[in-house]
């Protein structure tokens, strides 16, 4: 039963990671959490709204790009 949730933790931190280094954010700005048919992703610390734009627009790319893996769903806080 743990196997399952160690590879979930697994996967979610590298996505995590890669996310950070395609958005230029640190890893600490960004939380990734899997969910039924989309992927949640959190950003702490994102002020500027050029900067929020800036991601979403990368974001609704990878979406586009990747049309067989859960789509992205984003918040900002």
């Amino acid at each position: 039963m743990s196997a399952p949730q160690v590879s979930q933790a697994e996967q979610t931190d590298a996505f995590r990671k890669a996310l950070s280094n395609h958005l230029k954010l640190r890893p600490e700005q960004i939380r990734v959490e899997a969910g039924s048919g989309a992927t949640h992703v959190i950003f702490f610390g994102v002020g500027a709204d050029s900067e929020r734009q800036r991601i979403a627009r990368e974001l609704e790319i990878l979406n586009s790009q990747n049309p067989r893996l859960n789509p992205l769903k984003w918040t900002f806080q």
